[in-house]
């Protein structure tokens, strides 16, 4: 019985093991792994290890039966309190301090008692690893960059490392940053010649003039990385704002994307520089089931953008992942537009939808692109489209450019590039 609870328990803190080694070098499917270790402790470890205690001291049933409750209780409500999911953060601190508490006592108990020698190999020695495991693998990533997606660009516009410079804003809380969600559209730009770097500093005038092009997706104020509820701050100041409009007038270029709420909200004060307003919600069709926007349909434009610089580069359809509505200006033009059947909702705090009446976003749009003195922008209101994921940090749920349902996206986003550029008129 003792070498099953020590083969069961060296497998189960094993799965938990390999899955850290995997995230410290960014792989897939961790995920299956800690799910795979909970289960096992839950459903194997911990139940021989009550069979076992009972045989040794059966006067003690009940307190070996709390035990084994508390521990089967303990280990998944932690995961879900690190893991934000399934169950209140203030629940979930209860719950583990009760079944902690019994826990405790029942370990110092037992040590007292001669039930329990540290020194030698146990169910609570197993369970401790297995816990202190959990801790350093949660929360699993949800949203990792897919490094297998390398498309083939047939026209690249510079030989590689050639062109001009590109900075990815990772300076302001940005949810998405070069380093992790825009891993695999960095690597897309840069097989397409340009220079990618990640701009991590305050914005000025003479820090933008090094660079020809300035993204900047899902930026946030410090006082919302945590907080996704209103009131949502803007995340450039005001000195920032007006320099990245003075470099933009002089001849830079901007691509700005902001997601659904509270993205919109904390950029939407630079967006106003330009004549764009972005809706701080959550864009949503009341019909289809994906967010697609096609040609055919007119919801996707026919311009200078989604026709490209010849005819391999035209873009039929675009899919989307819900994110945010644009009121665009007069003298822009639209990329990716709504119809009468999408709404968007504007709750008080992200994703608390209940309660919240949704208001018409028809004619309202989800791309577009202007001039700007001598400069150029071009306006986003979603930021997975142009990413390379993997869901649930699983290797074969692909969202993204990465995923088969959409094969023209990687195609908008190197001609918002293009355009960006002066590569197109």
């Amino acid at each position: 019985m003792e070498n099953k609870i020590k083969l069961w328990g060296i497998l189960a803190n094993g799965l938990l093991l390999i899955a850290l080694l995997m995230s410290f070098f960014k792989l897939p499917n961790q995920a299956i792994l800690i799910i795979g270790g909970i289960l096992i402790m839950g459903f194997v470890v911990v139940p021989v290890f009550l069979v076992f205690s009972n045989r040794q001291n059966p006067a003690n049933k009940k307190i070996n039966g709390g035990l084994a409750l508390c521990s089967f209780l303990f280990v998944p409500i932690l995961f879900f309190v690190l893991q934000d999911v399934l169950i209140s953060f203030k629940a979930g601190l209860i719950i583990l301090a009760v079944t902690g508490g019994y826990i405790l006592w029942y370990s110092i108990n037992a040590y007292r008692q001669g039930w329990l020698n540290w020194q030698r190999f146990s169910f609570l020695h197993y369970w401790l690893m297995f816990i202190i495991l959990i801790i350093l693998c949660t929360p699993i990533e949800l949203q990792l960059a897919d490094k297998s997606y390398n498309p083939a660009i047939e026209n690249p516009a510079y030989p590689r490392g050639t062109g001009p410079l590109i900075y990815i804003d990772g300076g302001h809380n940005n949810f998405h940053t070069l380093e992790a969600r825009l891993a695999s559209t960095g690597r897309l730009l840069a097989q397409d010649g340009y220079r990618v770097q990640s701009f991590n500093k305050i914005v000025s005038l003479e820090k933008l003039a090094k660079c020809k092009i300035f993204i900047i997706v899902n930026a946030l104020n410090q006082k919302n990385v945590a907080h996704w509820v209103r009131p949502i701050h803007p995340a450039f100041s005001g000195d920032e704002v007006n320099a990245i409009k003075n470099w933009v007038a002089e001849g830079g270029a901007l691509l700005l994307i902001a997601d659904h709420m509270p993205f919109p909200g904390a950029i939407n004060n630079l967006a106003m520089q330009f004549g764009f307003a972005y809706e701080d919600g959550f864009a949503r069709d009341t019909v289809g089931n994906a967010d697609y926007f096609y040609r055919k349909a007119k919801s996707l434009a026919n311009n200078a953008i989604t026709n490209g610089r010849d005819n391999r580069e035209k873009v039929d359809s675009i899919l989307t992942f819900s994110g945010s509505a644009i009121k665009i200006p007069a003298d822009a033009t639209s990329i990716l537009k709504f119809d009468s059947t999408w709404v968007s909702f504007k709750p008080n705090a992200a994703w608390a939808f209940e309660g919240t009446e949704p208001t018409s976003i028809n004619g309202y749009s989800q791309g577009a692109y202007k001039a700007f003195g001598k400069g150029r922008v071009v306006v986003f209101g979603e930021a997975m489209m142009f990413t390379a994921q993997l869901g649930g940090g699983l290797s074969w749920m692909k969202i993204g450019m990465n995923a088969e349902s959409s094969p023209d996206n990687y195609q908008l986003l190197l001609n918002s590039i293009h355009w960006l550029d002066g590569l197109l008129d």
